[in-house]
């Protein structure tokens, strides 16, 4: 508390411009937005490392947020005020940081794919600025940032491993599923845990939207690799129109799901699903139809 009350007394204009910037680029919007353009467009295997690393990640951290309902630091002081341009994106419990378990997991993603050392440290950059953005305005203690980082970096190191293990043939791909298996378990877990307990669903809305996507692009891996085998070579017109294509009728499916399911608990994680599913599975097997001409 001491250190964030400390950056709350010298925040300025400036810094106040750089740390929104910062924790704008560890939202969701963003890590998605390079996500689809890996996966349909540059690099389909880069894409899918870091879409598991960030559903995988992600939903980590959403399982702790409802195990620990830890409060947001400027509910347990009231010396500590956030800053208003943050309060928005300071949804759910405080511990573990959401913002900085997903910049990790697009760092572990990229980094993992393309083993550069200048990228590495662009990426840890990238993840101290997200996190240091959470403490200066007044939406997280160290204690969440360091420990987003200390979950999410093993969840994507067991995430590569599996994508490795699933290149391989005979037993290890058994065992690669069978970990799969386990985490959905676990996420099942999870999920009881809410609705034994008294948490606001308001609060747990995050963890069921998490586990909704990570249950979507889960089933888009198997799709993909069982029957759809898409490729993302194109021509550069029609990677652009792949890609403002999918993502308009992305947005206009994740409205018209929630117009259509609401706004409950269940309705959320399948939402989510749905989502995920046409983005990674539906879509692409559509653009591959539509470049083969038709043919299957």
């Amino acid at each position: 508390m001491e250190l964030l009350l400390f950056l709350q007394e010298h925040r300025t204009p400036g810094w106040d411009a750089l740390f929104l910037t910062a924790t704008r680029l560890g939202e969701e919007t963003v890590v998605l937005a390079v996500l689809l353009l890996l996966y349909w467009c540059l690099d389909k295997r880069a894409g899918l490392r870091v879409g598991l690393c960030y559903f995988a990640g992600g939903w980590m951290g959403q399982l702790l947020k409802l195990v620990f309902l830890v409060p947001r630091p400027f509910l347990l002081n009231e010396a500590l005020t956030p800053h208003e341009a943050a309060i928005g994106s300071a949804t759910g419990y405080s511990f573990p940081s959401g913002h900085t378990s997903g910049a990790v997991s697009m760092a572990m993603g990229l980094g993992l794919s393309y083993k550069k050392a200048l990228l590495w440290a662009l990426m840890a950059l990238y993840v101290a600025l997200v996190g240091l953005s959470r403490l200066y305005l007044g939406v997280h203690t160290p204690l969440d940032v360091g420990v987003a980082v200390l979950v999410t970096v093993p969840v994507c190191l067991l995430v590569d491993w599996m994508l490795a293990t699933l290149e391989r043939p005979g037993r290890a791909k058994l065992y690669a599923w069978l970990g799969v298996l386990a985490a959905l378990a676990l996420m099942g877990v999870g999920l009881v845990r809410v609705c034994l307990s008294n948490v606001p669903e308001e609060q747990a809305a995050d963890s069921f939207k998490t586990g909704g996507a990570a249950l979507g692009f889960l089933l888009s891996l198997y799709l993909d690799r069982r029957f759809i085998r898409f490729q993302v070579k194109a021509r550069f017109w029609q990677q652009a129109i792949k890609l403002v294509v999918g993502v308009a009728l992305a947005l206009l499916l994740k409205e018209g799901l929630k117009s259509l399911l609401g706004v409950g608990l269940a309705m959320q994680a399948l939402r989510y699903f749905l989502l995920v599913l046409f983005v990674g599975a539906a879509y692409p097997a559509l653009f591959m139809r539509c470049l083969r001409g038709g043919r299957v």
